[in-house]
């Protein structure tokens, strides 16, 4: 995994309700074909930041990433958000720009 995780409280998990129900962020989960195990999650998020119009994070199962699940859920992503949703740019920060660059940038 690429970023750190964080302990959510229920204060966060009641924002993420309300982004999903407003369908202003989504959540995807990646499982495996009989569907018995969780091996990833896909996040959308609106941004603020200058020159992007959603920001995403996504990640892979620790045990799944020596057969390289997480640079195919990355690469889908980017093809399916390019092909299928309304962004003109969006920015997978940690990946195709630096989390410093990313912190860095200004907002709107």
């Amino acid at each position: 995994m690429i970023y750190a995780a964080t302990i959510l409280t229920s204060t966060d998990l009641g924002w993420h309700q309300k982004e999903f129900q407003r369908r202003r962020s989504f959540a995807y989960t990646v499982v495996t074909l009989d569907e018995s195990q969780v091996i990833g999650c896909i996040y959308i998020y609106p941004t603020h930041q200058r020159g992007y119009d959603a920001e995403v994070y996504l990640w892979a199962r620790q045990s799944r990433l020596a057969d390289g699940l997480e640079a195919r859920i990355y690469q889908t992503t980017r093809d399916w958000l390019a092909s299928v949703w309304p962004f003109s740019n969006v920015a997978f920060p940690a990946r195709d720009v630096t989390l410093e660059d990313w912190r860095e940038t200004p907002d709107e």
